[in-house]
């Protein structure tokens, strides 16, 4: 018992260093498997297929900038009066109407690839936002805005999550 207390404090144990060999084995194998999982997920490519934009970027030229502000021009005189009366049928200030119909616009210039779906509030979701997010308070948000914040937070979950697959079940 006397020969434990006189070792020093850098000597190991036969127990101590099989310990330290196998945490050494442990944290080399985490190692590869997170490189392995950095290189597949987060390259140039997959950077590509969720940025659109850094495509098309590089070859945008001006001719494409009187077309564009056609388009945008056009969309914006629709959604604005849309905006606003879904924000009615939904209860909401009408604010919340125009911040939901350009936020979907602005976002889907950099991250969107379809030119077949449909951005900002529509009749259906606003319906059920009104039936969830109503509140005593008049013009309160709070509810509809945590409903957003929720949706948003799924939808972000299921894309770092590549559960994308889903949607093409259906």
């Amino acid at each position: 018992m006397a020969e434990q207390w006189q070792k020093g404090p850098n000597e190991r144990t036969p127990l101590l260093a099989e310990q330290s060999h196998f945490t050494n084995q442990v944290q080399a194998k985490m190692k590869t498997k997170v490189k392995s999982c950095c290189q597949k997920y987060w390259s140039l490519n997959n950077l590509k297929a969720t940025l659109p934009c850094i495509k098309w970027i590089p070859q945008y030229r001006l001719k494409h900038f009187q077309c564009d502000l056609i388009a945008g021009l056009t969309v914006g005189l629709t959604v604005i009066p849309q905006g606003l009366a879904y924000a009615r049928i939904a209860e909401l200030p009408p604010q919340y109407g125009l911040y939901s119909a350009f936020m979907g616009c602005f976002v889907y210039c950099f991250l969107g690839t379809s030119k077949d779906i449909t951005l900002g509030p529509t009749a259906i979701m606003s319906l059920m936002t009104a039936d969830f997010a109503h509140t005593p308070v008049k013009d309160d948000a709070t509810y509809a805005i945590l409903l957003t914040l929720v949706g948003g937070l799924i939808q972000l979950a299921m894309g770092l999550f590549k559960l994308d697959y889903e949607i093409d079940l259906t």
